[in-house]
């Protein structure tokens, strides 16, 4: 590597940093902006859910633009696209509580079956090698850990039975663990469109690795 590249390594490495900090600073953001000026206590139509709405609904369009322009991964993305619609579907539950309670299922459930049905009999030669490709990059480590701060650290950290009862005694308040709760869901949010944004932003880049991939299974 030459002193120049280093020093573009180095300056890319700098403006990922920044990038990361704006990312941590957007779910403090979200409720303060919730809390301290709107005085509402993280409802459904908050500042802090429809950020976390609006970027599940970004990852999940990057993963079906990404399936629609990148055949050799194509299953791949297309059940990460489905994975992220049925997150949204999920989110959005008050609004198809409108039509009985617990709807949100079905639209989740035909969603899921369709995008599972077309990737199995369409795209099955497209899903594991890219998907095991995926694993070895920067941006799975990123997209599993926001994962899990959604589907594990905020529901253990942010329960009020389980924690914030027993620490706060008579002093409890429900806001407190609903602030909490989501605040952790945003950010884990944050960290997986962010894995979606720099999977899908360098298409070529992936092509090239699914391809070599591709080839060397093939000369096993």
């Amino acid at each position: 590597m030459s002193a120049h590249d280093a020093k573009l390594q180095i300056l890319a490495s700098a403006k990922e940093l920044l990038t990361l900090i704006v990312m941590l600073l957007i779910a403090p953001l979200a409720l303060y902006i919730d809390l301290a000026i709107l005085h509402n206590d993280i409802g459904e139509i908050s500042v802090t859910e429809l950020t976390q709405e609006t970027f599940v609904a970004f990852a999940a369009l990057l993963f079906a633009l990404a399936a629609k322009r990148t055949p050799p991964a194509r299953g791949f993305y297309l059940l990460a696209a489905g994975f992220f619609s049925c997150v949204l579907i999920r989110e959005l539950d008050q609004l198809f509580d409108h039509v009985y309670h617990g709807f949100w299922l079905i639209p989740a459930l035909l969603t899921a079956m369709l995008c599972i049905g077309y990737a199995c009999l369409y795209c099955n030669d497209s899903i594991w090698i890219p998907l095991a490709a995926f694993t070895k990059q920067r941006e799975y480590v990123y997209m599993v850990g926001g994962l899990l701060m959604v589907l594990v650290f905020s529901r253990v950290f942010g329960s009020g039975r389980l924690l914030w009862e027993h620490i706060m005694g008579q002093d409890y308040n429900f806001v407190f663990k609903s602030a909490l709760q989501e605040g952790l869901e945003l950010l884990g949010y944050t960290w997986m469109s962010y894995a979606a944004y720099c999977q899908c932003w360098r298409p070529q880049t992936h092509t090239d690795e699914i391809q070599s991939s591709l080839t060397r299974l093939v000369d096993v």
